[in-house]
């Protein structure tokens, strides 16, 4: 079994921004005390794991007891999935979000996924239950152990106790209504425009689904992006994007966010669905975010014009997201 020691083996802090540990050795969970809080990271490594971290004391000193979860904690009662525990962590690393330099251990992007406070409600041999008070996860979790070195358990939900979400939209694309010559305005953003098939990822019961610009089910078309979704930080989110690139070269771009962790984003501007955009995807393998410049829209312009890009298009601020032509997105082409 790991132990605390192995959190500063693994790692060379010359390399890796992330903090070294101030004591070593495991807590043991069946008799530590707990403390108050957790988080939930999304890793993006060879492959993407989540990892849960509650905050327990070792000696007068909180770490982080954690655990490896491949599939993150079920939302669905009757489901099991496999928790591998692991070392213990510092609890500054509660408040670690970025990229692990290649060459180092885990190397990749670490994304916080839910963070707040946590209950312990049962602490026994082989066995905790705890509710989570994040603000994604709300509910009551088991851990069950199942092998006798300490290593496997299993994570199952006991109960759910979050809002129910509300329905997600579908509609249709929001468009630029016309063409106009460029400007700079400091209330708008400039998007350089790339060719390829306008497109929704969807994000839902931890699977992904492609659907057109005219909402008709493309996911078999576009095998490459069949695991979109797994880029995005959400429980489920609806991504407006572009399709670029041929065969297995296929990228998706996004540039709007409509929906996420079981909320509507129409009514927002766009300047805040922009925010929330850049938050939830984790760039890299097949899913990329568009560029968006504020107020710059002549050197935008200029900028298309160079790499032979077909345009720019502009966004109002303050805008919501409306289905169709609209005066709060207009394009530049290159002709002027």
């Amino acid at each position: 079994m790991n132990t605390g020691r192995d959190y500063a083996a693994k790692r060379s802090f010359e390399q890796t921004p992330e903090p070294p540990p101030e004591v070593a050795g495991d807590v043991d969970v069946a008799r530590a005390r707990p403390g108050e809080s957790f988080v939930i990271h999304q890793h993006h490594a060879r492959r993407l794991h989540f990892d849960l971290r509650l905050e327990m004391l070792n000696g007068s000193t909180p770490v982080l007891v954690s655990w490896a979860v491949p599939k993150n904690l079920p939302i669905q009662k009757g489901q099991k999935v496999l928790a591998v525990k692991v070392e213990d962590h510092p609890f500054e690393y509660g408040g670690f979000s970025g990229s692990i330099p290649a060459g180092n251990y885990g190397a990749g992007e670490v994304r916080i996924f839910d963070s707040g406070t946590y209950e312990l409600t049962e602490q026994a041999e082989g066995k905790l239950t705890f509710r989570l008070k994040g603000r994604r996860m709300k509910g009551v979790w088991h851990l069950i152990r199942t092998g006798r070195d300490g290593k496997d358990w299993l994570a199952m939900l006991r109960a759910w106790e979050g809002d129910p979400p509300e329905p997600p939209p579908l509609v249709e694309p929001m468009v630029p209504a016309r063409s106009v010559p460029p400007f700079d305005d400091p209330a708008w953003a400039f998007e350089p425009k790339l060719e390829g098939e306008r497109a929704f990822v969807v994000w839902e019961n931890r699977s992904t689904r492609l659907l057109s610009g005219e909402m008709e089910d493309i996911t078999a078309d576009h095998s490459a992006l069949g695991k979109a979704g797994e880029r995005l930080v959400a429980l489920d989110a609806i991504i407006d994007g572009v399709i670029v690139g041929r065969d297995k070269d296929r990228q998706f771009l996004a540039f709007d966010l409509l929906y996420q962790d079981g909320h509507s984003l129409l009514e927002e501007p766009y300047r805040r669905r922009r925010a929330l955009l850049e938050e939830a995807v984790v760039a890299g393998g097949a899913v990329m975010v568009s560029t968006s410049v504020p107020e710059a829209g002549m050197a935008v312009f200029e900028f298309a014009g160079q790499h032979d890009l077909p345009g720019v298009v502009a966004k109002k601020l303050d805008s919501r997201y409306e289905p169709g032509p609209s005066e709060s997105w207009l394009t530049f082409t290159a002709q002027g």
